[in-house]
């Protein structure tokens, strides 16, 4: 399948992992943080073991549940700060995480080095997929709320994502919300890590 995913359409629960390499990748600002260049599958598990970002002539394995899919925008939402990555190392062009094989037993801590900057870890490679989903699901909303004028109402908010297009998934996490007037992004953003914590 070398077609692009339907823009406006039903999020789809599987895509060909080629079709998502090239797409940009941005954080809650919408700052473009670079771009797919490849996604590694773990031959094992059979699941993705990372998503490689190229930014800035740099590489980084990017946890898959660290990011969240903008089937409308055709661009991946990342949690980090521009400057974050701008400050971190990559890993080596010549020698990607995983790819030795029995010589490179320690490759999924290298891969996620820069996961504290993500989760707020302190710990290299530690999870806390918690941190990581509720942040994911707060920046996933920002691109269909961002022309909202605050202080704003639920019903205010279904609008505007309603008029940007936005996927059910977003419509559902909107109508989760109580029925009350938000003050600002941060305060929408809030609700939504204390109702999934």
């Amino acid at each position: 399948m070398s077609e692009r995913y339907a823009q406006g359409s039903e999020r789809p629960k599987v895509l060909s992992a080629n079709t998502l390499k090239g797409d940009k990748v941005v954080n809650e600002r919408n700052d473009k943080l670079g771009e797919i260049k490849e996604i590694m599958i773990e031959l094992e598990s059979g699941e993705v073991a990372y998503a490689v970002l190229e930014h800035g002539g740099k590489l980084f394995a990017v946890p898959w549940n660290a990011m969240n899919l903008d089937t409308i925008h055709h661009q991946f939402i990342l949690n980090i700060d521009k400057d974050t990555l701008d400050n971190a190392e990559g890993f080596d062009k010549d020698n990607w995480p995983g790819t030795g094989g029995a010589s490179d037993p320690n490759w999924k801590e290298k891969a996620m080095l820069f996961r504290p900057a993500m989760t707020g870890t302190t710990t290299i490679g530690r999870r806390e997929e918690s941190r990581v989903v509720t942040d994911t699901v707060a920046t996933f909303l920002v691109p269909y709320l961002k022309s909202v004028i605050y202080p704003a109402t639920k019903g205010q908010l279904l609008d505007q994502a309603r008029s940007q297009g936005s996927p059910g998934d977003v419509i559902s996490k909107i109508e989760s919300l109580p029925d009350r007037v938000y003050k600002d992004w941060s305060d929408v953003e809030q609700e939504l890590k204390t109702r999934m914590m």
